[in-house]
């Protein structure tokens, strides 16, 4: 998912770790680059700028 554009689904065989970005815990929100995600139980969400959304949640990727 790009800043302004739609949300699509990436299948990947590796993953992105970065130490420097923070874990959220639930309830909590982070915004940067025209993202804003929000951290709850039911798992991970994350908006752009045109509101587009992409879900993850227990091995599971939906978007919006």
């Amino acid at each position: 998912m790009s800043a302004k554009g739609a949300a699509g689904g990436v299948c990947a065989g590796d993953t992105v770790m970065d130490t420097s970005l923070p874990v959220l815990a639930y309830g909590e929100v982070w915004q940067h680059g025209g993202f804003t995600c929000r951290s709850e139980q039911t798992g991970l969400t994350c908006f752009n700028a045109m509101q587009r959304r992409s879900s993850l949640a227990g091995g599971r990727q939906e978007v919006f």
